[in-house]
């Protein structure tokens, strides 16, 4: 037996665990990490996504209703909690969220509603609210 070389598979000081189960942690870790890139958006990309949408709706409406229009209707959102998120099918999840906004003429708001949203290259978009 070479010095140094002890067996692998009997814990020494300084191993955190026998040579022998590197190969099943590293799978474990791997599977972890599959599991947390499949998790569907998180509460920051639901919020970008709401974001989005009235930025393209600010612009429609200086579109057709000139310049200013849309600082005037402008929503503010001030806080989007995600209370869930389930896959949807064709790489869309629902989400059941509760945002905290304030809009033109109705005042400051918190609702909760369900989002189904898509990743594209772009990052996550809304594409429908219930």
């Amino acid at each position: 037996m070479m010095r140094g070389s002890r067996h692998l598979d009997s814990p020494t000081p300084g191993r955190a665990f026998p040579a022998r189960r590197a190969p099943a942690a590293a799978v474990v870790l791997a599977f972890g990490w599959m599991l947390g890139c499949s998790s569907g958006p998180s509460e920051s990309d639901i919020r970008a996504a709401f974001e989005a949408q009235i930025d393209e709706a600010a612009r429609a409406a200086e579109g057709f209703a000139g310049k200013g229009t849309a600082d005037r209707f402008k929503v503010e959102i001030h806080s989007v909690e995600k209370l869930g998120c389930n896959a949807s099918g064709d790489g869309a999840y629902l989400c059941d969220v509760k945002v905290d906004a304030t809009a033109p003429l109705m005042g400051r708001t918190s609702q909760a509603s369900t989002v189904r949203l898509r990743k594209t290259g772009d990052g996550w978009v809304l594409v429908s609210q219930q």
